[in-house]
């Protein structure tokens, strides 16, 4: 199975959580932290038309960042410079070319408008 097939398989908080992370590396915020990607995330749900979403949660982003590491399509990073504030809290990055993906998911029904503002972005 190639790799857009399998993002195209994910979970729908996969997917927009996947996107959250390839927006902000493509502003080079990353690494960035389940908060940071959260905020992203929320910042962007407004795109999407559809209630199945619901309310995204700090926890709901945690999950899905640690099921997109174990499929490898974010990669767990150690920043050895943080604040005391966020030491202990994983860090995750792309190691990849996303555009690709980024791209596959345009043509989802359920996150198109906010993968094409990624992808143009």
């Amino acid at each position: 199975m190639s790799e857009q097939a399998k993002i195209g398989s994910a979970s729908l908080t996969e997917k927009v959580v996947f996107l959250g992370v390839a927006q902000l590396s493509g502003e080079e915020e990353t690494p960035v932290d389940s908060s940071e990607v959260t905020r992203a995330c929320l910042d962007h749900c407004s795109e999407l038309e559809t209630d199945v979403l619901g309310h995204l949660t700090e926890v709901d982003v945690m999950r899905a960042l640690s099921s997109l590491s174990a499929s490898g399509y974010v990669t767990e990073v150690d920043v050895e410079d943080r604040s005391p504030v966020g030491k202990g809290r994983p860090t995750y990055a792309l190691d990849t070319d996303h555009g690709p993906l980024v791209e596959s998911l345009t043509t989802d029904e359920r996150v198109g408008p906010l993968a094409e503002r990624v992808h143009g972005g």
